[in-house]
């Protein structure tokens, strides 16, 4: 069963402070044993959902973390 776009929306705003416009959840999940599953899912289901603003802001926080 596929979620619906409003959902995942609100998912990815648990992700996204919009306070401080920080990803820290997200980046703790880069590094997490089980995160290394949840991170892609994002950013693939983010573009299939065409929010952009999420998916600009993961795939730049995935490029600022790779070392």
């Amino acid at each position: 069963m596929t979620m619906p776009k409003e959902s995942f929306e609100q998912l990815c705003s648990i992700f996204f402070d919009k306070r401080t416009k920080k990803l820290k959840i997200f980046r703790e999940c880069l590094f997490d044993q089980y995160g290394n599953y949840i991170v892609p899912k994002l950013v693939e289901k983010s573009k299939q959902f065409g929010l952009n603003k999420y998916y600009e802001h993961f795939i730049k926080c995935f490029q600022e973390n790779q070392d």
